[in-house]
């Protein structure tokens, strides 16, 4: 068994004990580098510490098949990105999907993964079927409606205004209304 295969299982043991355990490291050198700024008198004081760090975007099918949490549709999602700049839903089923598609819409900044959990209605028997309904619906009067509704939800969030201002201000006709109403 080479380095790398005995890294990859190392990585795996260690994803079953800390599975409630999130990492993020965006960082890509040694850790003096971020302070440039240290005085000569007090180097000697500021560890220089040794970070390893698993490029998640180059793990291999293989490895990435072999987790057990929902981290392996984080870790396929980097991956195919990385490969062919486009996600197709790895199919299964999350234990933490809210969790799982928080994270996702923060790590990409691409706000469809919170969609596709309200879409789903935290209900979710397949990742893959998951995406698919929402994008289905997305295309149809159905996928029209959910669009006006969180265009509604983000003037209200966002512009602090009300249902009624922001229908207004959406141009929604006043006999449409009551439906989203009852929908927010």
């Amino acid at each position: 068994m080479g380095e790398k295969d005995l890294t990859e299982k190392q990585l795996l043991e260690l994803e079953d004990v800390f599975a409630d355990i999130v990492n993020v490291l965006l960082f890509n050198g040694k850790l003096k580098e971020c302070f440039p700024n240290i005085p000569p008198e007090l180097d000697p004081y500021v560890s220089d510490y040794k970070i390893n760090v698993f490029e998640i975007a180059w793990l291999s099918d293989e490895t990435i098949s072999k987790f057990k949490s929902d981290f392996r549709y984080v870790a396929d999602y980097y991956s195919q990105m990385r490969k062919t700049g486009k996600w197709k839903p790895m199919p299964g089923k999350a234990k933490h999907v809210k969790e799982l598609f928080d994270l996702l819409s923060v790590v990409t900044s691409d706000n469809r993964f919170l969609q596709m959990y309200h879409h789903s209605k935290g209900v979710v028997n397949d990742m893959s079927s998951a995406a698919l309904d929402y994008w289905a619906d997305v295309y149809t009067n159905k996928g029209r409606d959910l669009a006006i509704l969180d265009s509604i939800r983000n003037l209200m969030k966002n512009a602090k205004w009300t249902a009624q201002q922001a229908m207004e201000a959406l141009s929604i006709p006043k006999e449409d209304r009551k439906n989203y109403l009852e929908r927010l």
